[in-house]
């Protein structure tokens, strides 16, 4: 029995290394590495997982990472849409070809796998993002099974069964709800607060995202009533080009509120992801979050082949593998690439090396 635990311990520690802060916990308006030193991480976005599928594999997290200098990755997963599957089918719309509104819930899940897989082997941070917008009859009984299966599968359980506690031990994983509500506030904070209960019956200290009002851009609005649970922190989303010193105000306001708030989500662009880079409000924003000690991650990882670019990091014909040729890189993914290397995101280097 002893050989046994010794090859399931093996197993498990071979296949994983830590992440660079350890187990993250909320302190206060901060993001803290187990030691309780405040942290920010800076990584990339993912395109939804019925999108792009070239780039949600093993090698984007380790080029990622390797020449990013990225210490978390975003991975949404959709759960529905008309050209391409999700993880839900939807029965009420019409049909008219093969993808349209169907289930592909293996298949996502699979690409989620592969990801999250990755980023544990690699010891950098991912996100499992539930891509959502709107509030309706289904939202919460959907977030829930969702939630049920990634929490059970990938949550820092810390089980009495010791093998259990091998296989399940992810501190790498932070969960995001609701990507960009559109409703108000005490909607959002209902389904959160019972989506969080569900996920911390698998998941007792695993970082919560939760989503904020007018597409996560409103986290002084959660700041004047927050969820009264440990270990979460709220969404804010912003495009430099459109969100400016309103946005910024009302985040300041977030802060000095006391709001523990974590950008899972922004462009150096406009809103709908197109235009010119804005150079100065992109810095602008980076300037506020640095300086309190806030994460953030960039929209895109996907090639686009508009002009300009918008969001997209890569031109199109990027893959997996030439993900570090700055030949492919956009002039928003120069610009982020380039803010991601004036600082260190991680204390290691596998898999970087020859």
């Amino acid at each position: 029995m002893k050989l046994f635990l010794f090859f399931i311990a093996f197993f498990h520690f071979s296949a994983s290394l830590d992440p660079p802060f350890g187990a993250l916990k909320i302190q206060g308006k901060f993001l803290t590495a187990a030691n309780g030193t405040a942290v920010s991480l800076r990584g990339m976005s993912l395109m939804g997982s019925n999108y792009h599928p070239q780039f949600w594999n093993e090698e984007t997290v380790r080029q990622l990472k390797c020449f990013w200098n990225v210490n978390i990755i975003r991975a949404p997963i959709t759960p529905k849409s008309k050209c391409c599957g999700g993880w839900f089918a939807d029965p009420s719309q019409p049909i008219d070809n093969p993808w349209e509104w169907k289930s592909t819930r293996d298949r996502e899940f699979d690409r989620l796998k592969q990801v999250v897989d990755a980023c544990v082997k690699y010891g950098i941070y991912v996100i499992i993002d539930w891509h959502i917008f709107d509030y309706g009859n289904t939202t919460l009984e959907q977030g829930r099974e969702f939630f049920a299966n990634v929490s059970q599968t990938w949550g820092n359980l810390e089980p009495l069964d010791l093998i259990m506690a091998f296989l399940k031990n992810s501190p790498h994983v932070l969960f995001e709800i609701w990507n960009e509500p559109k409703c108000s506030w005490p909607i959002v904070k209902s389904y959160a607060e019972n989506v969080i209960d569900l996920i911390r019956t698998n998941s007792p200290n695993n970082i919560i995202i939760v989503g904020t009002p007018t597409y996560s851009q409103r986290v002084d609005t959660a700041s004047l009533d927050p969820i009264a649970k440990s270990n979460i922190a709220y969404t804010l989303h912003y495009y430099a080009a459109t969100h400016k010193g309103t946005q910024r105000n009302q985040t300041l306001s977030a802060i000095n509120n006391g709001l523990p708030v974590f950008i899972t989500e922004y462009g150096t662009v406009d809103a709908l992801g197109a235009g010119e880079v804005n150079v100065n409000s992109s810095i602008a924003w980076w300037n506020l979050a640095d300086e309190n000690k806030i994460s953030y991650v960039n929209w895109g990882v996907f090639p686009s082949d508009a002009t300009p670019p918008g969001s997209a990091a890569f031109i199109t014909g990027t893959t997996n593998l030439t993900i570090n040729d700055p030949t492919n890189w956009t002039p928003s993914g120069k610009l982020v690439n380039q803010k991601y290397f004036n600082t260190v995101q991680y204390s290691n280097n596998f898999g970087c090396t020859a």
